[in-house]
């Protein structure tokens, strides 16, 4: 999971966003994400939802960008 502002320009600025604690983080932590059981909103699969804290902290024009990763094993 990253943030990117100007995604489109030679300036793209792309940054890691961590994991968020257990506990969420403080309000003065930088934004971060975890997944979430959210039933009402995702009724098939598993019911999770990816959620952002503290977004609003990040510039107005900032993009995020999550990328599923599997790990694939031969046998």
């Amino acid at each position: 999971m990253s943030s990117v502002t100007n995604p489109n320009d030679a300036n793209r600025n792309e940054t890691i966003m961590a994991r968020c604690p257990d506990n969420g983080g403080a309000a003065t932590d930088p934004p971060c994400w975890h997944l979430i059981l959210d039933a009402a909103s995702c009724p098939n699969s598993d019911h999770y939802t990816l959620k952002v804290e503290r977004q609003d902290s990040l510039p107005s024009e900032t993009h995020i960008v999550a990328n599923c990763v599997t790990e694939v094993t031969n046998n």
